[in-house]
């Protein structure tokens, strides 16, 4: 079967950045992890998923950042989770490649995007993943068992507190918001929470990577509600 040199080079980048970081990845894993990550590359030609073009970009700043998250020792078997503003399942879909035993909703407004989600679970046949196609504040209405979770991931650019204060209908008592932050968000979140907990949020703990894929060093600040 042929195998192009850009598909070649893709797995080697993604598998030294796996090695970097202490991931193993079995080859189903790793097939599915470069499919995916070249049909970002394609669909971003045709509809705006993510700001990088390039695939190297797209496998070492989305794929390997959104695997950083094994990192936390969070635990996930058994987990409900939700990825807010999905966009192109950043980062929950690499990391639901990466692990299975756990089900996720990809929360995403975006027409096209949503039918871009779709389409991933599809054609990469993920299981255990819906694609709701609602902004958080309609699910926060619905005050349903169906739209609770254990477990959020979040890749937003806007307002942390904001978000915190739309999440909490959803969010279980005890469940875990894992925000991917830049340091200067970073670290205004942990001022906020630096004397006490907040709007029923308490900072569990914050963690700095540095990685040689990384083209900034990247914060995982992991926040409860209680």
């Amino acid at each position: 079967m042929f195998v192009s040199r850009e598909t070649i080079k893709a797995k080697k980048l993604l598998t030294e950045g796996l090695r970097e970081i202490s991931l193993r990845a079995d080859a189903d894993q790793l097939e599915t992890l470069i499919q995916y990550a070249f049909l970002i590359h394609y669909y971003n030609q045709k509809t705006r998923l993510v700001g990088y073009q390039k695939i190297e970009d797209i496998i070492n700043l989305l794929i390997l950042d959104s695997l950083l998250f094994f990192k936390t020792k969070v635990r996930l078997s058994g987990q409900k989770a939700a990825d807010v503003g999905a966009g192109a399942g950043i980062p929950s879909l690499p990391i639901k490649i990466f692990f299975g035993g756990w089900s996720l909703d990809l929360i995403e407004p975006a027409a096209k995007k949503a039918v871009f989600l779709r389409k991933i679970q599809r054609e990469l046949k993920i299981k255990d993943v819906r694609v709701l196609e609602r902004r958080i504040e309609e699910l926060s209405r619905l005050d349903t068992e169906d739209v609770k979770y254990t477990l959020v991931f979040s890749r937003a650019f806007g307002s942390f507190f904001d978000l915190l204060a739309k999440l909490k209908p959803l969010v279980s008592k005890g469940g875990l918001v894992v925000f991917y932050q830049g340091e200067a968000t970073a670290k205004k979140l942990k001022e906020v929470f630096s004397k006490e907990p907040l709007n029923g949020y308490q900072l569990c703990k914050q963690e700095k990577f540095e990685h040689s894929f990384l083209s900034h060093p990247r914060f995982l600040s992991i926040v409860k509600r209680i």
